[in-house]
């Protein structure tokens, strides 16, 4: 576990500016919100996002009653997405960048999305649930991957639950970590830098320490939420 500045990661505010988290609240937009309110040229249409394309553009479906009324948007214009999940509320203004052949409407990527709290990213619980397995790497004897409780889990990062007197984490440092995913057969490598630490709960030894992904490709993003979105569904019908 290789350790870099010992302090706190700066708290964003209700703006999510940074390009790699706004990249993970546009998965997250695409396979957790079900009803997007899209604003341009004067008008407001319902529908729903799809994950960001390679070119890195928002996919936006308007719902079929629309039908084949609808006036394609102009390239270039004002557009305005609002939605909610998981009872918070989102919105960002950005600009249309056309229609592709699938007739989903494009949006570019905004440079900044808004919330109505703190919850930029909404991370569900998994503790307890043997679903994913989350192994770390660090200076420990013997070497190599050791096997973590997994907090909670988003397309922006995990939570981790650790013995700080056994594994020393510290806000700041970067983490080697490797992810099984419940859809897949093999772990997913990543890199995680510690945000911030915290106490585990009254009266216990452990710590917590929430991390983010760093420079996780937006591939990678796309096959984590698919996967949280399978789990989801598996839990509701266990």
């Amino acid at each position: 576990m290789s350790q870099v500045a010992h302090t706190t990661l700066p708290d964003p505010g209700p703006w999510l500016t940074d390009p790699d988290r706004v990249s993970a609240h546009l998965v997250f937009l695409g396979t957790e919100v079900t009803d997007v309110a899209l604003t341009t040229e004067g008008r407001t249409l319902h529908g729903g996002a799809d994950m960001p394309s390679y070119e890195r553009l928002v996919p936006f479906q308007p719902h079929q009653a629309y039908g084949d009324r609808l006036e394609k948007p102009l390239r270039g214009m004002p557009a305005k997405l609002e939605y909610s999940a998981h009872g918070v509320s989102y919105s960002f203004e950005s600009t249309m960048a056309g229609v592709d052949e699938r007739g989903r409407w494009l949006v570019n990527t905004p440079s900044r999305i808004q919330a109505a709290d703190r919850r930029l990213i909404h991370r569900h619980s998994t503790l307890g649930d043997p679903a994913f397995e989350l192994e770390l790497d660090g200076p420990w004897h013997p070497i190599g991957f050791r096997t973590f409780s997994l907090l909670d889990i988003s397309t922006d990062g995990l939570g981790v639950v650790f013995d700080p007197y056994r594994t020393p984490m510290t806000p700041g440092a970067l983490v080697e970590a490797r992810l099984l995913l419940p859809t897949a057969f093999t772990f997913m490598q990543l890199l995680l830098r510690v945000a911030n630490v915290r106490p585990f709960r009254k009266g216990s030894s452990l710590r917590a320490a929430g991390t983010r992904f760093v420079d996780l490709p937006l591939e990678r993003r796309k096959a984590l939420a698919l996967s949280i979105s399978v789990w989801q569904e598996r839990r509701k019908v266990a």
